[in-house]
């Protein structure tokens, strides 16, 4: 009897919890450096953000530094479910959606932790509209482009998932009735 070989590459879940606990011990670090001073938000006003900016500088660049550790586990997350969607058989542009998807938030999770990093340089603190400005793209990178990025991975693996019928019956049942055919009832997607 043949048996069908195994998917070789990393556990998604060991990715999952590297990338989790590099960002989540980032936090942590940033928060327990700064003593509990107050955090500006980037829409703070640009000397106040400079202040706060200027008095810890280690927890900004610690904090950065584990933001863009993070990004490795999870751009090999992203590459390792496509890879894993592929091995499957799966041909569908869902895949290489996902692929973008993980890409750009990986990208900007890269991007902004080195972006961050520069709001730990004494010469660039000097300067509150530089630090406005950096603080800005840093937060734009790490919030918005990645969310953007992160959302086109997970609706490109799970949509693909869903219409493949990859998902367990449990899973797949919950979805809303529109999605599951959209082109409309009278062409079915399934069988």
């Amino acid at each position: 009897m043949k048996s069908t070989p195994r998917f070789r590459g990393p556990s998604l879940l060991l990715l999952a919890t590297a990338h989790l606990l590099l960002f989540a011990s980032g936090l942590v670090t940033a928060a327990v450096l700064r003593h509990g001073a107050h955090f500006a938000t980037p829409f703070a006003p640009a000397e106040e953000l400079r202040a706060f900016l200027a008095s810890s500088p280690t927890a900004v660049r610690v904090g950065n530094f584990f933001l863009f550790g993070s990004a490795v586990p999870f751009g090999i997350f992203a590459v390792t479910a496509v890879s894993r969607l592929r091995y499957l058989g799966v041909r569908a542009a869902g895949t290489n959606i996902a692929l973008l998807g993980g890409l750009i938030a990986t990208i900007a999770l890269n991007l902004s932790g080195a972006v961050g990093w520069i709001l730990s340089v004494p010469e660039v603190l000097a300067s509150a509209p530089a630090v406005k400005a950096v603080n800005f793209l840093n937060f734009l990178l790490g919030g918005v482009v990645f969310a953007v990025g992160f959302g086109l991975l997970a609706a490109g693996v799970s949509v693909t998932c869903y219409f493949m019928r990859l998902l367990p019956p449990a899973l797949g049942s919950g979805v809303h009735p529109t999605i599951r055919s959209p082109i409309g009832p009278s062409m079915s997607m399934g069988k």
